[in-house]
């Protein structure tokens, strides 16, 4: 195929894509090399909630790829979000393969002890009067 468009999308949109997007290495196996800045294009649409990845050359069975995307929690406690990559043709809509993650996000909440605060002389600190 000569290039290719990626784009990924979250299935529920409980988290979001931050501006990061960039091609990134793996060194342990299997090894995946960084692209070259001018052979790809990485942009995060916010209005869509979904990242862009372009590569401008040929792309054969069995290359890898492995981008590094900002991602935002949501404001609340979610599990379960699924990723969902589309790729397609690089200059026509055409949707070459999609695949869908099993659950990958979730956000875990944190309790945060009470402490008990005395002053000085004695008395339990209140913050009501």
């Amino acid at each position: 195929m000569d290039g290719g468009r990626f784009e990924i999308s979250f299935v529920k949109n409980a988290f979001f894509f931050d501006q990061l997007c960039v091609s990134a290495e793996k060194s342990s196996a299997p090894v995946i090399k960084e692209l070259a800045a001018t052979t790809y294009s990485c942009t995060v649409n916010s209005n869509k909630n979904q990242a862009i990845v372009q590569v401008f050359r040929t792309i054969n069975q069995n290359d890898m790829f492995r981008f590094q995307l900002g991602i935002r929690n949501p404001n609340y406690v979610y599990s379960g979000e699924q990723i969902q990559v589309k790729t397609m043709l690089l200059y026509a809509n055409t949707i070459v393969e999609v695949a869908t993650s099993s659950p990958a996000l979730t956000v875990k909440q944190l309790t945060i002890p009470v402490h008990r605060m005395q002053l000085g002389w004695g008395l339990e600190y209140s913050p009501s009067t």
